[in-house]
């Protein structure tokens, strides 16, 4: 499984130089998403590993998520984590708000990865397979 996400991984970060490249596609099955009142504080929850089937698309310098609404989010450089199996980039969005995109595998989940989109003040949570 960590060769399998190591090269998912890979695939997503070669290229770096504005070529062409086939994108990755996940299918998120679940989303949870939460909001902070205050930078730092405990996240709230308003939807909770609810059933959905969202596209996510995943190129060599953006991340698209085909949810109700399209959220794009453009890769601006890599954030290193200490995290294991986890992938995390800095990005903005469309509206040139500062996020971070991460991608986590979990050896006792295979098949399965964690999609991230976390601002300061909110949190999507996708579990997604590979489409």
């Amino acid at each position: 499984m960590k060769t399998l996400l190591l090269s998912f991984f890979m695939l997503i970060g070669i290229n770096m130089f504005g070529q062409a490249a086939q994108p990755s596609y996940l299918r998120a099955k679940t989303v949870s998403i939460g909001f902070r009142e205050t930078v730092g504080s405990e996240i709230t929850w308003t939807k909770n590993g609810e059933e959905c089937s969202i596209l996510v698309e995943c190129y060599t310098t953006k991340v698209i998520i085909n949810s109700q609404k399209l959220q794009t989010y453009h890769i601006l450089y890599p954030i290193v984590t200490e995290v294991p199996n986890q992938a995390a980039w800095r990005c903005k969005d469309l509206d040139a708000n500062t996020c971070n995109v991460k991608m986590t595998s979990d050896p006792k989940y295979p098949g399965l990865v964690a999609v991230e989109v976390e601002y300061s003040d909110a949190i999507w949570f996708y579990i997604c397979t590979k489409d």
